[in-house]
C-alpha cells in the first residue's frame, strides 16, 4: 500500500494521482467536501477529476496525494 504524501510534491504533468482532502467542485458548481480518494489529473491550473462523464469537475485545495496503485 502506497503512504499519502503531502500535494506539494504531487507531480504536476499528464501522470494521474489519486488525491484527498480539499473540495470538489462539480460541473453544476456544488461544492462536496472530497473526503475519499479520487483520480486527478493536473491540467495548467488545477486538480481535474478525471472520470467524470458530465461537466468538468475539479478538485480545489487537495491535501495529500499517492501514485496509481501498479496492476
Amino acid at each position: 500500500m502506497t503512504a499519502w504524501q503531502p500535494i506539494e510534491t504531487a507531480p504536476r504533468n499528464d501522470d494521474r494521482i489519486l488525491v484527498m482532502g480539499g473540495t470538489w467542485i462539480r460541473g453544476n458548481k456544488q461544492r462536496i467536501p472530497q473526503e475519499f480518494p479520487c483520480l486527478v489529473v493536473w491540467d495548467e491550473t488545477e486538480w481535474l477529476i478525471c472520470d467524470n462523464e458530465g461537466p468538468r469537475s475539479v478538485v480545489h485545495g487537495p491535501k495529500f496525494w499517492a501514485p496509481m496503485p501498479e496492476g
